[in-house]
């Protein structure tokens, strides 16, 4: 059997790579974060159009026609999945980490960014439940807005380990997580200003779909309660 892994891979990252090179949207944000700008607003926004490029990258160039027995095998998975998904982890992470550099300076915030780390464990669980499917378009739905979740995911992480240092450290560490659009109840429920360590684990949850915006712009001195922002958890 014609592994079809490799040209498979191959025209994947060349449509990611070159929608990512073309984008007005990711070329005009680019440009912001390349010149020392930029907020993590704008990564956030840059992170969900990156996953809608990947997504609309699978949906080109995967289809159970092209795949053996109609079936995203976990080999093929393995092989496709895996890479193009750390690809995009790698420009988003780029971004989110360029972003903070800057906003530590701006800030006059002598410490180093600290890197997002590869979200390893949800790529391969999504290797593992789309490999599960016997036929790929019952599981096809895996490679859209889960795709823009997991990309958004590593700005959170970006924030949540950048935010845990500063604070960690004795820094004011504030972080605000912003309600968009109609969103549901549960993210106007958790919708606020928190400051180091009194932020709950549910600040940095996502269900399908949700653009709320987790901001967190670094501030010299020393650690100093909040009042009359956020709320209690404990």
């Amino acid at each position: 059997m014609v592994d079809i892994a490799p040209d498979m891979l191959e025209a994947i990252r060349a449509r990611f790579n070159y929608r990512m090179q073309t984008d007005p949207l990711i070329k005009r944000l680019g440009d912001v974060f390349a010149a020392g700008g930029g907020t993590y607003e704008q990564v956030n926004e840059f992170a969900v159009r990156a996953g809608e490029i990947l997504s609309g990258a699978y949906r080109m160039y995967i289809s159970e026609a092209e795949l053996p027995g109609g079936r995203m095998w976990y080999n093929i998975a393995d092989k496709v999945l895996r890479p193009t998904l750390q690809d995009n982890f790698r420009v988003v992470a780029d971004a989110a980490e360029r972003v903070q550099s800057s906003l530590n300076a701006a800030a006059g915030v002598g410490l180093k960014a600290i890197r997002p780390v590869e979200p390893a464990d949800r790529i391969q669980n999504l290797i593992q439940k789309i490999s599960k499917y016997e036929r790929f378009g019952d599981g096809e739905w895996l490679l859209q807005e889960p795709i823009v979740n997991l990309s958004q995911s590593v700005v959170d992480d970006a924030i949540k380990r950048n935010l845990d240092f500063q604070g960690g450290v004795g820094m004011k560490a504030r972080v605000k997580r912003m309600v968009v659009g109609g969103c549901c109840d549960w993210c106007r429920a958790v919708a606020g200003d928190y400051e180091y360590p009194d932020v709950p684990p549910e600040v940095w949850q996502r269900h399908e779909r949700c653009r709320c915006i987790i901001d967190y712009t670094p501030r010299k001195g020393s650690t100093e309660r909040l009042r009359g922002t956020g709320r209690s958890w404990r």
